[in-house]
């Protein structure tokens, strides 16, 4: 095993970096040293210096970015956040005085039916988040729906009826 005296230049230079960076992850360290991320693991293993988990970090920020985004708490799966924004268009929906019925199944070919005046439309729900140009940002979604249902932060639904689809305002 190499000794802290014999890992040269680049354990000197690691060892600096972790001291004004004690955050840093081996993969930027490696960047900034200008060496693999595996060697920046093994030169901080052989160190006893302890790098910061990329993966964790990232999961972490997306914890961090769903609470900021939807107000909930961290951990919550994609699952759970689109059943939450099916259930806030299917809310409004009714509010409205729409008949809506709810797929049984994860797997349905769209989110939810409404019942308007004989006429059954599919709707598609996507979460969506407001960009500081008010764009609205969301995953598109496939071809099989007649409106698009978007829920946006606040809770707000905004519908996108596809053209030729008569949908109240």
């Amino acid at each position: 095993m190499a000794t802290k005296e014999n890992l040269g230049t680049t354990a000197q230079e690691m060892q600096a970096l972790v001291r004004a960076q004690p955050r840093i992850t081996a993969a930027q360290a490696a960047a900034q040293l200008g060496i693999t991320r595996q060697r920046a693991s093994q030169i901080a293993n052989d160190l006893g210096l302890k790098l910061v988990d990329g993966r964790s970090m990232r999961a972490s920020m997306r914890d961090r970015q769903w609470k900021n985004q939807w107000g909930l708490t961290k951990g919550l799966s994609s699952n759970f956040i689109g059943g939450a924004g099916e259930l806030t268009a299917a809310a409004d929906l009714l509010r409205r005085g729409i008949q809506v019925f709810r797929s049984c199944t994860s797997v349905a070919s769209c989110d939810l039916i409404v019942d308007m005046d004989g006429e059954l439309l599919r709707i598609e729900v996507r979460c969506a988040k407001r960009r500081q140009n008010g764009n609205l940002s969301f995953y598109p979604p496939k071809d099989r729906y007649d409106v698009l249902a978007l829920v946006d932060q606040t809770g707000a639904v905004i519908y996108r009826p596809k053209p030729g689809i008569a949908w109240p305002e």
